[in-house]
């Protein structure tokens, strides 16, 4: 099961829970949640967890990496 997170201290609490991934909700994912910068969002989780992760909104096509 992967939990949906929209912030650095919403992950450690998801990770607590037994959840097996991270669906991290950067700016524009869309919805209520989302408001951090994907990259460095990805770093920050990066820095505690190095299990799944799925990275949601903050790239529109390829140019945009």
């Amino acid at each position: 099961m992967f939990a949906d997170v929209g912030s650095v201290a919403h992950a450690p609490k998801a990770l607590e829970a037994g959840v097996d991934g991270l669906v991290l909700l950067s700016a524009g994912a869309g919805g209520n949640t989302g408001w951090l910068n994907s990259f460095a969002f990805v770093r920050a989780v990066r820095g505690f967890y190095g299990g799944p992760l799925v990275l949601a909104g903050g790239i529109s096509d390829g140019a945009a990496l």
